[in-house]
């Protein structure tokens, strides 16, 4: 049986926005249904079978949690428990998730742990965490078909910051 469902973090600015609607491409790609969520509980009655994209910042209780378990599949993103200065501090950067969450998730055979960084020496707290790249938007982004870009096999997006990383 084909699992057509699949429920996705919608996430509304910034860099979010624009890579979860890349992932949100590629599952349609293969013939899911994607459906977005602003809040976990808005799927608590989903009464068929579905796979789910998270972010550990929204399973952080005994409701959201119950919601990850009844999915076939939990793709869980999952920020670092620590991590190096100066962005340490910031909450996008650190996982929001409670200790008891992290526990109860871990024992979860359903869920599937990924962050987009190579920091998963930082993830301390988690069990086995895979690294993924962004996904990609062909729609929004298209090929430079222009004899002076030729040679480099790379392009960046974005701006430079001085965030400590250089």
């Amino acid at each position: 049986m084909l699992i057509e469902n699949i429920f996705i973090k919608k996430h509304h600015s910034h860099a979010g926005k624009w890579i979860y609607e890349g992932y949100k491409r590629a599952w349609q790609k293969l013939g899911y249904t994607v459906h977005y969520y602003d809040n976990l509980s808005e799927i608590k009655d989903f009464n068929d079978e579905y796979y789910l994209m998270a972010i550990d910042a929204d399973i952080s209780g005994p409701e959201t949690i119950s919601i990850a378990m009844k999915s076939l599949k939990t793709f869980l993103y999952v920020q670092p428990n620590s991590f190096p200065a100066p962005w340490g501090g910031h909450p996008n950067f650190v996982s929001q998730a409670p200790d008891e969450a992290i526990h109860v998730l871990n024992s979860m055979e359903n869920v599937y742990l990924w962050t987009f960084g190579d920091w998963t020496g930082n993830h301390n707290k988690w069990k086995k965490v895979y690294t993924i790249p962004l996904a990609f938007d062909s729609v929004t982004y298209q090929p430079i078909k222009d004899e002076k870009y030729s040679k480099y096999d790379i392009s960046f997006i974005g701006g430079w910051a001085d965030n400590g990383f250089n």
